[in-house]
């Protein structure tokens, strides 16, 4: 009896633990972001801020939130609810490390890509921000600010191709060299 006492008071608070934790992500919209509910900026541990009604939202991004080994010649993209204002959106975005971009926008003004005009430095996190001052076609800001974190993946290792000889005098001693790069 003890015994099966002593399991169940030890299980019993991480099951409220994790009873718990699914309340906040259900109150919270699950938590990803999606669905018309822009997370606080990274860094912030505030509730949830919702949008003001009829503003645009962010419906997806390339890379996702919180993605990790990314590679540094990636593409930056950010798709809105609705058609967006080109000039006041490409103000509102920033990236941190600072990044230069071109943009470009699909047919609908409803994806924009940021293309970074050199590559992203290996092993770094990435936050990108688009300001509350983001504005859709039809002149609704955004009203709360949106943001997302990325890793860049570990540099990669330069392969290297070596040969080796024996030696003319039949000697176990080798000459070789080495090339490095592709």
């Amino acid at each position: 009896m003890q015994d099966s006492w002593f399991r169940r008071a030890r299980v019993a608070p991480w099951m409220a633990l994790g009873v718990a934790l699914l309340l906040t992500l259900a109150a919270c919209g699950g938590g990803g972001g999606g669905g018309g509910v822009n997370p606080p900026p990274p860094g912030d541990d505030d509730d949830v801020v919702t949008p003001p009604p009829g503003a645009p939202t962010i419906e997806a991004t390339l890379p996702a939130a919180n993605a990790i080994d990314v590679t540094v010649g990636t593409i930056i993209q950010v798709e809105f609810s609705e058609a967006m204002d080109a000039a006041s959106t490409q103000a509102a975005f920033s990236t941190e490390p600072a990044t230069t971009c071109t943009f470009a926008w699909d047919g609908a003004n409803e994806l924009i890509t940021c293309t970074p005009t050199t590559e992203l430095t290996a092993n770094t996190t990435y936050t990108v921000t688009i300001a509350a001052t983001a504005e859709s076609a039809s002149g609704n800001a955004t009203g709360v600010p949106y943001a997302f974190r990325f890793t860049t993946a570990a540099p990669v290792e330069a392969d290297a191709t070596c040969v080796f000889s024996a030696a003319d005098d039949g000697n176990a001693s080798r000459f070789g060299a080495c090339r490095f790069g592709p």
